[in-house]
Parts: C-alpha cells; sequence; structure tokens
C-alpha cells in the first residue's frame, strides 16, 4: 500500500483541479504555495465543478504541501452543548424547586429529571 500523500497526489491528477495548474510537477511546493493566482484559480474550480470530495482532497494536498496551520474549533460546539445543558440544568431544578411549594410531581417532572440525566451522561462521555 502506498503512502497517503501519493494517493493524494494521483487523485489530484486525475482530478479537474490540474486544468488549472499549468506546471509539469505537482512537487512544485513554493511555487504552489505562493502563487495568489493559483488559490484564485483553485477556488474559481471548486465552485465551479469539483465535487465535495475532490475539493477536499485539493484541501488536504494543499494544507498538507505548504504546512498551513490545521483549523481545530472543536471546542467551540463543546462549549455551546456545555452551556445548553447548564441552562437546561437550572431549569429543571428551578422547577422542582417551585413545585417543592405546592403541587405534586408530575409524570412530565420526572420525564424532564430522567432527560437532564441522559443529557448530562451524554456530555461527560464526549468530554
Amino acid at each position: 500500500m502506498q503512502p497517503a500523500s501519493s494517493a493524494f497526489e494521483r487523485y489530484i491528477r486525475r482530478s479537474p483541479i490540474t486544468k488549472v495548474f499549468h506546471t509539469s510537477s505537482l512537487e512544485d511546493n513554493t511555487r504552489i504555495c505562493a502563487s495568489k493566482d493559483y488559490e484564485t484559480a483553485v477556488t474559481a474550480c471548486l465552485h465551479a465543478g469539483c465535487t465535495v470530495r475532490q475539493s477536499l482532497a485539493v484541501k488536504k494536498y494543499l494544507t498538507n504541501k505548504c504546512d498551513l496551520p490545521v483549523r481545530n474549533e472543536g471546542s467551540t460546539p463543546r462549549g455551546a452543548s456545555w452551556a445548553l445543558c447548564a441552562f437546561a440544568l437550572f431549569s429543571v431544578i428551578g422547577r422542582f424547586v417551585f413545585r417543592a411549594s405546592g403541587s405534586s410531581y408530575g409524570i412530565d417532572d420526572w420525564t424532564a429529571l430522567f432527560s437532564i440525566g441522559v443529557l448530562l451522561s451524554i456530555n461527560f462521555r464526549s468530554t
């Protein structure tokens, strides 16, 4: 089995993106990475007719070849999930506190409490 970079190079050579690239070698890293015209042409090609798979392959190829920083925004959804979980927990606790002063607990209260338990277990497992 060949390395992943070779597979991507073969894939990119077969993809429509090579129509934009007018050099004999895809190994010309300095030319690829420094060219704003190439970046503009790649973007135009990707918007015009490349599939999602091809555009992701090109993006990965350029990221690897040009040593571009990898974006990692994995903490954003996690933070939003915990914020919404805290809001839901606060709401259910408030519901139980206000119900304790007078009326009895119904099936909807116990369902909300069970749902919070499930939500908390999912959030703890995802971190």
